[in-house]
C-alpha cells in the first residue's frame, strides 16, 4: 500500500513536471533543476562529480561484505562482532555524499535509486542468491544505463516539448511500481 502510494505520488509529480515543462514559466532555469537533467551540462559539472562518486562508490564496494551481513538483521550482526548501528550511519553518509552531488549537478532526479536495485533484483533472481560485491556494481550500472536511456529519451523529445530526463524516470518509475506494487503486496502476506 505505501509502495503504491508512494509510486501513484510521484507519477503525478513527473505529470505536474511535464506541465512545467510544456508551459513555461519566468523561472525556467528552477523548473529544469526541479524536474532534473542534463541540458546545458558539460565536463565542468563532470569533473565536480567525478571525486564524490569515485570515492564514495569505491567506498561502497568495498563496504559491500558489510551490507550483506546488514541485509539479514540487527541481530546477526552483534552476533558476528559487527557494530551495525555503526556501520549503518556510515553507509547513510555514503548515500547521501553519493545523492546529494548527483542532486547538485543534475537535480533531484527521482526513482534511479528505487529503479535500479529492483529491477537488478528482478533480473537475477533466477540466479540464487547473488552478493552484493555484485548486486552493488550492478545496480550502479543499472542506474546509469537508466540515466542515459532517460537523457536519450529526453533529447529526442519534439522541440516544443523539450523534457528533461528527470520527467522520464518519473514517469517510468511511476508505471514500474505501481505495476510491482500487487507482487509485493503478495510477497508479504505469503
Amino acid at each position: 500500500l505505501v509502495l503504491a502510494g508512494i509510486a501513484v505520488s510521484l507519477f503525478f509529480i513527473g505529470a505536474t513536471s511535464a506541465l512545467m515543462v510544456a508551459h513555461r514559466a519566468s523561472m525556467q532555469t528552477l523548473y529544469f533543476w526541479m524536474i532534473g537533467g542534463f541540458a546545458n551540462k558539460g565536463w565542468d559539472e563532470a569533473m565536480i562529480l567525478a571525486p564524490f562518486a569515485v570515492g564514495a562508490g569505491l567506498a561502497t564496494l568495498a563496504l559491500a561484505p558489510i551490507l550483506a551481513v546488514l541485509r539479514l538483521d540487527d541481530a546477526i550482526a552483534r552476533g558476528v562482532g559487527l557494530p551495525a548501528g555503526m556501520w549503518r550511519l556510515v553507509l547513510a553518509v555514503l548515500s547521501v555524499l553519493l545523492a546529494s552531488a548527483s542532486v547538485a549537478v543534475a537535480g533531484p532526479i527521482g526513482f534511479i535509486g528505487f529503479l535500479a536495485p529492483h529491477i537488478v533484483r528482478r533480473a537475477l533472481a533466477a540466479e540464487g542468491d547473488v552478493g552484493m560485491k555484485a548486486l552493488v556494481p550492478l545496480t550502479a550500472l543499472t542506474g546509469a544505463v537508466l540515466t542515459l536511456g532517460a537523457d536519450f529519451a529526453s533529447r529526442m523529445t519534439p522541440p516544443w516539448l523539450d523534457a528533461p530526463a528527470g520527467v522520464f524516470i518519473t514517469l517510468f518509475g511511476g508505471l514500474l511500481f505501481l505495476a510491482l506494487a500487487p507482487r509485493v503486496s503478495r510477497e508479504a502476506t505469503t
